[in-house]
């Protein structure tokens, strides 16, 4: 998985699977492709790969429309089946 395009917070992020992550930033600043792309690298042979499938995630957004994209975007690249997205209030 390219990470180059990543700005290094970002890869920071992405590239921290050894603990949950807290991320806070202003609206349009690419929390949910990060987020998206941290999934994405978890399960990627890059990371070992750290989680086998993707019912091992639990991703937690503010917002609805942040939770359909994280879902619509990684199921573009891998079956998001199993996958728990979901936003604070619904938890």
């Amino acid at each position: 998985m390219d990470l180059s395009t990543l700005m290094p917070q970002q890869r920071d992020i992405v590239t921290t699977l050894d603990r949950p992550l807290f991320v806070s930033a202003g609206a349009g600043s690419g929390k949910t492709f990060t987020l998206t792309r941290r999934i994405l690298w978890a399960l990627s042979p890059e990371s070992g790969p750290f989680i086998q499938s993707l019912d091992q995630v639990l991703a937690i957004t503010f917002t609805n429309k942040a939770a359909n994209e994280m879902k619509e975007r990684i199921g573009q690249i891998v079956d998001a089946r199993g996958m728990w997205v979901c936003t604070i209030h619904s938890m």
